[in-house]
Order: C-alpha cells, then sequence, then structure tokens
C-alpha cells in the first residue's frame, strides 16, 4: 500500500472543520496535484514524512519533550481535524500565522546543521544500497521544496495550509 502526505496551500476562507469539504482538497488526480507541486501550492512527501518530522525536530512526536516550536510546524505542525472514530488520518490545518513562522523558520534554518545533527540516524534507516549522499540529496531536495512551498503560502495574501495523510 503506498500513502502519500499531502501539504495543500489554501485561502483562509477554505479553512473549515468539515472533513467532506478538507477531504474534497485531496480528491485530485497525479497529473494535477504535479502541476500544484510545479506552482508551489502543493507539497508532497511519501511514506517517509516522519524521517522529515524528525530531521526538523530531532524526535518523533511522542518523545518530544516541551511545547513545540516553529521546528514543529513544517510537517506535522496544525490542529487536527479527525473524522468520526478515527478511521482515517486527520486532516492538520494550519492557520495564515503558523504558514508565516513554519516559512521564518525554514528560510533561517541551515540544512546543513540540521543534517550534521541526525544524517546518523537518517542515513542507517535507508541501509544499504542507497548511498549515503543520496539519502542526503533526497532530504535536501525535500527540504528546498517545503522551504519554496512556505514561503509561496505564507506570501500569497496569507494562505493557510491543510495537511493529510493520503492512503
Amino acid at each position: 500500500m503506498s500513502f502519500y502526505f499531502h501539504l495543500r496551500s489554501v485561502p483562509p476562507a477554505d479553512l473549515t472543520n468539515d472533513r467532506d469539504r478538507l477531504q474534497a482538497l485531496f480528491e485530485d488526480d497525479w497529473d494535477v496535484i504535479r502541476a500544484r507541486c510545479r506552482a508551489g501550492t502543493e507539497a508532497v512527501l511519501d511514506k517517509d514524512y516522519l524521517d522529515f518530522e524528525r530531521l526538523y525536530v530531532g524526535t518523533s512526536p511522542p518523545d518530544r519533550p516541551g511545547p513545540p516550536g516553529p521546528e514543529a510546524l513544517p510537517v506535522l505542525g496544525g490542529r487536527p481535524v479527525y473524522y468520526p472514530g478515527h478511521k482515517l488520518p486527520p486532516f492538520l490545518v494550519m492557520t495564515p500565522p503558523q504558514v508565516a513562522e513554519a516559512a521564518a523558520y525554514l528560510a533561517t534554518v541551515s540544512f546543513d546543521a540540521l543534517w550534521q545533527a541526525g544524517h546518523e540516524e537518517l542515513t542507517a534507516r535507508y541501509g544499504q544500497p542507497y548511498d549515503p549522499s543520496e539519502v542526503r540529496d533526497h532530504f535536501a531536495g525535500h527540504h528546498a521544496e517545503l522551504r519554496a512551498f512556505y514561503a509561496r503560502a505564507a506570501a500569497a495574501e496569507g494562505h493557510a495550509v491543510v495537511k493529510w495523510l493520503v492512503v
């Protein structure tokens, strides 16, 4: 089974607690999604999205001490909107101020410093046949995409971001 973690920039007026309306944001085919990714209004991480969380915050969510800072916003940040009975993963909804905070964090954080702090664990998780430089390039590329995505969302008249793990 494949799953993808989608991040979508939306006008604040599209924020809702209506799960059906939120789900409709993610029902496009891959051609449309790829076009949005090229335009910078959507980003997609694959099954390794939790590794990106670890890259930014250094730990997975249950192990995180204290209140979250801006480093917790880019991947798993936002207010959860659950399905009844938690039958599907929750949506994560970020307000425009949170998007701006995530954009500011990503604009100032050094990828090299993040990679230096977490590369041993992340590279070990991928193991053979992956070359460590390929793993670094994978993370660096997605980091650049997330940086551009959040910068565009924050600049686009204060857009919000809706995230969902599409299974």
